[in-house]
C-alpha cells in the first residue's frame, strides 16, 4: 500500500561556525547519534538532501583523520629536528660524537 505522506518541514538557525541543530524528529528519523558522521548531497536543483553516512564514508572520514595526523606528526618532527642554518649533517654528527677518542 502506497500511501502519499506530506513532506514535513525543519528549520534551524545556523550559528557563527555555520553549525546547525538537526531537528530531533529528523534525527529520530535517521537514527542518529552524537558523533555520528551525516552526508549532505546537493543535486542539480540547489537543493540539499541530509542522511546518514554510508560505512564507507565513514571509513572514508577515518582515513583523512589519520593521513592528516600523519601530516601533522611528520611536519613537527621536521621541525623539532632541522640542522641548525648552515650546517651539514658531518658537522651535526662530530657535534653530537664530540672530539674523537685517542688510541
Amino acid at each position: 500500500m502506497n500511501v502519499h505522506v506530506p513532506p514535513q518541514h525543519y528549520s534551524s538557525r545556523l550559528t557563527r561556525k555555520f553549525q546547525a541543530t538537526i531537528p530531533q524528529a529528523i534525527r529520530d528519523a535517521l537514527g542518529l547519534k552524537a558523533g555520528d558522521l551525516v552526508s549532505f548531497t546537493l543535486d542539480a536543483n540547489g537543493d540539499v538532501l541530509l542522511g546518514r553516512a554510508t560505512d564507507d564514508a565513514r571509513r572514508t572520514e577515518r582515513a583523512e583523520r589519520l593521513q592528516e595526523g600523519v601530516r601533522e606528526a611528520r611536519r613537527k618532527f621536521a621541525a623539532d629536528n632541522a640542522l641548525p642554518e648552515g650546517m651539514t649533517s658531518e658537522q651535526w654528527l662530530e657535534l653530537m660524537r664530540g672530539p674523537p677518542a685517542e688510541v
